[in-house]
């Protein structure tokens, strides 16, 4: 028979060695964070990473996407000639576009676990469901959350300082020679009315292409045109010079130069804030 103090030892040692031989599961503490890899081909989506922190998840950018002052990044393509051998080159677990999908099919066949992620941004509430989308892939649910609350929270505001205002007619335009402007269904259209304008071009769809007669037959009150940095001037002398447009005879035409103003972002909601100003020189804005 054994003694007491035998089988003490024998059940320390069966003990050591069932610790041993057991595969050890990790605790919470023990898991790796999940950082995926994310390639982006669109200009807002670029933005918004990196305005969500998660610029050091981004391996690979379009041609057409800003970044951040000294952050560089592969340039992959854009959303009409993409490289396959760049895209792979970088090894992203995630692919985010906003263009036709079926496009990424033969890259799909060499990289089948490649997550290529579609999105569609149209409208304001658009972002803010890109905002959490995006917080959710790249494993940081909570920052996409935030920031789209504050986006929404900041449009409502704005919104209920516009009731009860009059509302000029707005033209947006894009340039000023076959000018494009932006009808219903576009964030545009939603930023003028948030501001407490209406869209002189809101009998039409989308993104159309505007003649002059059109634009005289509109009479704005209000012209905003997106000009490049060169052409700015330009375009600013063109429109001013309309005699018969009412936003000129009221020296009402303003030109912006951001890229920000045609990419639907959160930054939309300062734009949104100096349109409001701008239709509304009387009101309190503080």
């Amino acid at each position: 028979m054994r003694s007491p103090l035998a089988k003490t030892l024998l059940a320390i040692l069966v003990t050591m060695l069932t610790a041993c031989s057991s595969p050890r599961v990790p605790g919470p503490d023990h898991l790796a964070p999940v950082t995926p890899r994310m390639a982006s081909l669109a200009p807002a989506l670029t933005k918004m990473l990196f305005d969500l922190g998660l610029g050091g998840q981004v391996v690979g950018v379009s041609r057409y996407c800003g970044l951040p002052e000294g952050e560089q990044r592969p340039v992959l393509g854009d959303a009409l000639t993409v490289s396959t051998e760049a895209v792979l080159a970088t090894q992203p677990d995630i692919l985010l576009i906003q263009s036709d999908p079926a496009k990424y099919a033969p890259l799909q066949q060499l990289a089948p676990d490649l997550s290529i992620e579609h999105f569609s941004i149209e409208t304001l509430a658009d972002i803010s469901k890109a905002l959490r989308r995006l917080g959710t892939l790249a494993g940081q649910p909570e920052r996409g959350e935030q920031h789209a609350v504050a986006l929404e929270t900041g449009l409502d505001a704005l919104r209920s300082q516009t009731i009860g205002l009059d509302r000029p007619k707005v033209l947006f335009v894009m340039g000023s020679e076959k000018p494009g402007s932006a009808g219903r269904g576009s964030f545009v259209h939603e930023l003028i009315e948030l501001a407490g304008g209406q869209n002189a071009a809101g009998d039409l769809e989308g993104w159309p292409t505007l003649s002059l007669e059109y634009v005289l037959a509109a009479q704005p009150d209000v012209l905003v045109c997106w000009s490049s940095p060169q052409d700015a001037e330009r375009d600013r002398q063109r429109w001013s010079s309309l005699e018969d447009l009412p936003a000129a005879q009221l020296g009402r035409i303003h030109v912006v130069t951001e890229p920000s103003w045609t990419l639907p972002t959160p930054l939309l909601l300062g734009h949104a804030q100096q349109l409001e100003a701008w239709f509304h020189p009387e009101a309190d804005h503080g």
